[in-house]
């Protein structure tokens, strides 16, 4: 049984290193060379995908693939959590490290605490019936997602920059980006991540056993599971069991709480008499299993809790849009997104699209737009802009809230700026259209010569014209100012990005108020 112990643990290393890989390979050439998911921790979330796809109203694909993790569960229980969820590995890695120092946490709650994850669950399954997708925030994948792509890669990348590494070379590979990474609300996700690590110190697998809603699914199907663990006659109640046992699913009488136990191996390989045995059983739910579920009357709770919810996500249809409508223009989406209302529905607030964006132009929100945009991505041009060769949001996104559009990097000799606009996905998306603050605009204002907003526009047919400028006192002849041609403006951000004035930049973007398919070609 220690030979099994320790292949789980491989498999579990291996699971959160290849989590990690697949995370900084979520930018640049990797990215899109492979046809591999680079989202596939996402896609293997049952909870997950059945509230988004609850919530959007719509059947999504590539979501299917998280009815693996279900039968996984039908079989073996919660044997997800203790062999492939990131997650669980690197709790499990940091009670390792507590144990080198000395520090053993205990694994004993309250009898309330493990019945919180299925209110929780409720709660968000009543959400998404709202047509409201609030599971991201609880989703393991998107809360380590958020904390590698937030904490972990701008960390990383400071840190290789500061020994002399070359930004130019490391940002071919998706390793880094060409801007160094900064998020605005990073520390909201750092501060998430340690105080998961605190509760781990106090209890073992607390985070587990008491939020996880994925977990909480996973242990309803594992209830009624082909595979478990139990007792032989040799077993002489000496309780080693369920003093090691991480997620306490072996209470004092010596049975094993199905909807509890991660198949962690631990309680076998530790027990003195080997009394322990993994044993296959016909379908149903054991006897004696004391499992921790909710009853009817916590169910009313968890509906209740769902309902009470609801109004909290729902302020912008109480007039908050048209009081603060300044505010809602600078929401730019990424180029590909659904229209707002079916983007919040299928976000699942992953960090994905962050992470691969090269520029760290998106940026995420936090309650600036309401509460269920919060870790949403939004365009910040004074950040970052959007690459007029870049659809690297799109592949990265794993529910298709942000579809993948086509930019071609090259177009044959003798191409009509028609065709070319025709073959970039982005002038079909546009996000945004630009507008000059003549008060600040330093040839409007100044009189004096400016043009770096026109120099790097990146449309072939600028949509940044010079013109002649008039009436400015003290203008020197010839002198020319920028003027926006809102018909061939995508609203990339680059113009706003490179002003060279301090603090809010002369010209700026904000997004169209309606659709934002184009219909320039007819589309």
């Amino acid at each position: 049984m220690r030979r099994l112990l320790k292949a789980r643990k491989a498999l579990q290393t291996a699971s959160a290193l290849f989590f990690f890989a697949l995370s900084f390979a979520s930018a640049g050439p990797v990215l899109e060379a492979t046809p591999f998911p680079m989202h596939v921790y996402s896609l293997l979330d049952p909870a997950s995908a059945a509230a988004t796809m609850l919530a959007a109203r719509a059947f999504i694909a590539a979501m299917a693939v998280s009815l693996l993790t279900l039968l996984s569960a039908a079989a073996f229980g919660r044997a997800f959590c203790g062999f492939i969820c990131p997650l669980g590995a690197l709790l499990d890695g940091w009670r390792a490290i507590l144990a080198a120092i000395g520090r053993k946490p205990g694994n004993v709650l309250p009898p309330w605490a493990p019945r919180f994850k299925y209110l929780l669950l409720g709660a968000l399954a009543i959400l998404a019936i709202f047509e409201i997708q609030a599971y991201g925030w609880f989703a393991p994948a998107s809360l380590l997602g958020r904390t590698a792509a937030f904490v972990v890669h701008p960390y990383a990348d400071l840190m290789l920059r500061s020994i002399g590494a070359e930004p130019a070379v490391l940002a071919r590979w998706g390793i880094m980006g060409q801007e160094h990474p900064v998020h605005a609300w990073g520390f909201v996700s750092l501060a998430a991540f340690l105080a998961l690590l605190a509760a781990e110190s106090a209890r073992s697998r607390f985070w587990c056993r008491t939020v996880c809603p994925t977990g909480a699914l996973l242990g309803l199907a594992g209830k009624f599971r082909l595979v478990r663990i139990s007792f032989t006659d040799s077993c002489n109640s000496c309780g080693t069991c369920g003093r090691v046992c991480p997620t306490g699913a072996i209470d004092s009488g010596g049975k094993v709480r199905d909807s509890e136990c991660t198949m962690c191996m631990t309680c076998l390989a530790m027990c003195p008499k080997s009394a322990l045995v993994l044993s296959a059983r016909g379908i149903g739910p054991a006897a004696d299993d004391p499992s921790p579920l909710p009853e009817r009357r916590a169910l009313l709770v968890s509906v209740l809790m769902g309902l009470l919810t609801v109004p909290m996500f729902n302020l912008r249809g109480m007039g908050r849009e048209r009081a603060d409508r300044r505010r809602y223009a600078r929401l730019l989406r990424p180029p590909g997104s659904l229209p707002e209302r079916e983007f919040l529905q299928r976000c699942v607030r992953c960090g994905q699209c962050m992470r691969a964006c090269p520029t760290n132009g998106l940026q995420p929100l936090l309650v600036e737009a309401g509460l269920e945009s919060a870790f949403t991505p939004v365009l910040v041009p004074r950040a970052g802009y959007c690459e007029f060769g870049c659809s690297a949001c799109g592949r990265a996104c794993p529910t298709g809230a942000i579809r993948t559009i086509s930019v071609p990097k090259e177009q044959g000799a003798g191409a009509s700026a028609e065709e070319i606009e025709r073959a970039n996905g982005k002038y079909r998306f546009r996000i945004g259209t630009a507008s000059v603050d003549r008060s600040r605009c330093i040839p409007w204002a100044d009189g004096e010569p400016c043009s770096v907003c026109e120099e790097h526009c990146p449309t072939h047919d600028k949509a940044i014209k010079m013109i002649g400028v008039e009436g400015v006192p003290g203008a020197a002849a010839g002198i020319r100012a920028p003027r926006v041609d809102k018909s061939k403006c995508i609203g990339c951000g680059t113009c706003e990005y490179v002003c060279p004035l301090a603090g809010q930049a002369a010209i700026r973007v904000e997004r169209l108020q309606r659709n934002s398919v184009s219909s320039r070609f007819g589309i």
